[in-house]
Parts: structure tokens; sequence; C-alpha cells
């Protein structure tokens, strides 16, 4: 189940994200020289995020909620990325798949960059943070690599860039009477959350 952040103001610190391959490395013990295998399966994404301090009621309700209905690691939420500043006025549209999954054609190009986070929506309902780390013509190079083909037609989300997370430890309830904050842990959730 897709369970909705507070819609609150400040709402985080801050959100740090991690990109995490699975790789092997392989170093030897005699020449030191390292060898990095990077394995088949998917790139995922692990984030934590630093919740605001606030004494209301109302914002320690709506955060205890959420915890809530999260249920740990069962539920899922779209966690969100670092908006581009300044922010695009359009999110091109997804023209076409690129063979590899690490690219998309898009409509325009005109305010994308290098190192801006995007969500792709892909064609099995699941969304997919990517962070674009090349633009040649209309295509747009990203990692991680999608795990199913892009939706055609789809907005390329540059504007309010997302990822489906679940978390990943417990965390402790908001408490009114300590308004010290909390931070959580979470990780990219593969599955399409209904």
């Amino acid at each position: 189940m897709l369970v909705p952040l507070p819609d609150l103001p400040g709402l985080f610190e801050g959100v740090d994200w991690t990109f995490d391959p699975p790789q092997q490395v392989n170093k030897s013990e005699f020449t030191r020289r390292t060898q990095v295998i990077g394995l088949p399966g998917a790139d995922g994404w692990l984030a934590s995020a630093m919740v605001l301090p606030d004494a209301s009621q109302t914002e320690t309700r709506a955060w205890r909620r959420f915890i809530l209905a999260c249920r740990q690691s069962e539920n899922t939420f779209h966690l969100p990325a670092e908006k581009p500043w300044p922010t695009p006025t359009a999110e091109p549209t997804v023209t076409a798949a690129v063979a590899g999954n690490r690219a998309v054609t898009v409509s325009s190009v005109a305010e994308l960059a290098e190192g801006m986070f995007a969500t792709v929506e892909q064609a099995n309902g699941y969304f997919r943070l990517v962070g674009i780390v090349g633009i040649d013509g209309s295509n747009v190079h990203f990692e991680p690599y999608l795990t199913g083909a892009p939706k055609l037609g789809a907005a390329l989300r540059v504007t309010a860039p997302f990822c489906p997370m679940r978390l990943t430890s417990k965390v402790k309830l908001p408490n009114r009477a300590r308004p010290t904050g909390f931070t959580f842990e979470a990780e990219e959730a593969f599955e399409v959350a209904s």
C-alpha cells in the first residue's frame, strides 16, 4: 500500500541519498591490486532522512500516522528527491526507449542538466529515480538503469522527482514532550505500490 507523506511545511532537515550498485571487490593481499566486478541485479537507492522537530500536536500526530501506516517495511511511500534550482517550467515527455535501459529519448532537453534527479515512469507502473549523467541530442542518459521499459508518453519528472521507498529500520514515534526531531532509514521499493 502506498502511504502519503505528511503534507507539512519544512518537512525535512535533509535527505542523504546513497547509490548502491551491486558489486564484488577483490583485493590481492600480495600486490594490493583491486578488481571490481559489477554484479547482475538491480542497482538501488538508500536514503537517510532527518525530520525537523516541531512541538505542535498536529505535526506530531501526522508523523505518527505516517510511521504507523508504513508498518515498518510492509508499505511504501514516495520520498522526494532534491528539486533542481531553478525549477524547470515544464517536464519533457518520454518519446522513445533506448536499448540498455540507461537512457530515454525525450521531447525537449532545454531545461535539463547533468546531475539533476528525475523520476521515470515504467510501463509496468513502477517509478524509478535516476540521476542524469549525460545528454546527447534528445537522449537523456542516467544511472541507475531502469528495471523495465519506460512508459512512452509519460513525463520525465524533473520538477518534483521522487523515489518509491520503504522503511528499513524501526522508527521511534515522535514525542511532543521531547521535540528533538527524528531520523529514518529507507531503501528503494522495487515492486508496484497499489
